[in-house]
């Protein structure tokens, strides 16, 4: 195979791939959010890239065609332009969910650059300084062509910063993947550059489906605003291990409930109710292990899954849950102090339970409780 049949079969896999991406996309996010149109479009900028590489692959001899490459070449870096901030967008969405004021800069900070560098592809379009073609219709990487790769890199580089330095604001799994996700296209474009074949499109499409796989996919199963499972998954997790619990291994669970949590909205506003959502279940979270898991059940209750089978392991982990509270409301100052109702079950494999049924028991405990608060108040 010559090298131009390589390059053309590495654009071809590469299509494909982000084909499949933009399809999995649209299935696994029906109910659209801006996230989800940014990462689709930072897609088909990709795709973008690829018709224009593949076309420019080739080397032409008449006018005309050198004129059709030098528009697809320049076509070609402004979609890389596009691409690198839809990143930076589809990054920022993830970790805010909404533009904020005070943290606008992130998206400035990138539109800055890229128009920076769209001025200079235009300008190369007369002096060349980014890339050329000669009389033999081959294309000429430019002097300056550095550039270009700098002012990109700092996009991706502002994106990594941003999604370290509040990567506490997002589900942990969702962060790692973030971070990772220009790791893959990096060393994709080392490769390009020493085996001079495109596998830099390569390493887009597969950083992009580690996203989908890992963040896109995801949805189906976890709450947005908090980062715990949703009720789907947790029906899902019940079924299951109340059929294993048939072959003698049992599980346990707990059902919460937040304490005046309406008080809370009515009183310091839905952002900040947002916020009291998003730290219960990091305060959970705290007191968890691997195996163990928290889903939200609706509104402001949440249940814990656990592999405990005991009752004395079960009381351990409810007090090191309210210790953490505690923790919580002495730590800082806040408008709102969190308090938890909780009610809790082993399940009996001998009475023989289906899992709406446990759900019922550990939901009629959980009122029980918040009862017997309020009656001691």
């Amino acid at each position: 195979m010559d090298k131009l049949q390589a390059w053309l079969s590495i654009d071809i896999i590469s299509a494909l791939l982000l084909c499949y991406i933009v399809f999995a996309s649209l299935y696994y996010n029906r109910n659209e959010k801006a996230h989800s149109r940014t990462f689709r479009f930072g897609a088909y900028m990709t795709l973008g890239m690829i018709i224009c590489d593949s076309v420019t692959a080739w080397t032409y001899t008449s006018p005309a065609m050198i004129v059709i490459c030098q528009i697809l070449s320049y076509m070609y870096y402004v979609l890389t332009i596009m691409m690198a901030i839809s990143w930076l967008v589809y990054s920022y969405y993830q970790v805010f969910e909404h533009i904020e004021k005070k943290t606008a800069r992130w998206l400035n900070g990138a539109v800055i650059t890229g128009l920076i560098d769209f001025v200079l592809v235009n300008v190369s379009l007369v002096n060349g300084m980014y890339w050329s073609y000669n009389a033999k219709g081959e294309y000429v990487r430019g002097d300056l062509f550095y550039i270009h790769v700098i002012l990109i890199a700092l996009i991706v580089i502002e994106m990594e910063l941003m999604t370290i330095l509040y990567r506490k604001k997002m589900n942990r799994r969702y962060a790692l993947s973030l971070m990772l996700f220009p790791v893959v296209p990096m060393f994709g474009l080392i490769a390009q550059y020493f085996l001079i074949l495109p596998y830099g499109f390569v390493g887009i499409a597969l950083g992009m489906l580690e996203v989908i796989t890992n963040i896109q996919g995801r949805s189906l199963d976890y709450d947005y605003l908090t980062g715990a499972y949703n009720r789907r998954k947790l029906d899902f997790v019940l079924e299951q291990k109340v059929s294993s619990a048939a072959n003698g291994k049992t599980f346990s669970a707990l059902l919460i409930d937040l304490d005046n949590f309406k008080l809370i909205n009515d009183t310091c506003g839905h952002l900040v109710g947002d916020q009291a959502l998003i730290d219960a279940v990091r305060i959970m979270q705290k007191c968890l292990k691997n195996k163990d898991l928290v889903a939200r059940y609706g509104g402001d209750e949440f249940c814990i899954v656990s592999e405990i089978d005991n009752e004395k392991a079960l009381t351990k982990l409810i007090l090191d849950i309210k210790q953490e509270v505690d923790n919580y409301n002495k730590a800082a100052e806040r408008p709102f102090k969190l308090g938890f109702s909780i009610g809790q079950a082993i399940y009996n494999p001998s009475e023989k339970k289906d899992f709406r049924d446990f759900e019922k028991l550990i939901d009629e405990r959980m009122y029980i409780e918040k009862e017997r608060a309020h009656q001691g108040r």
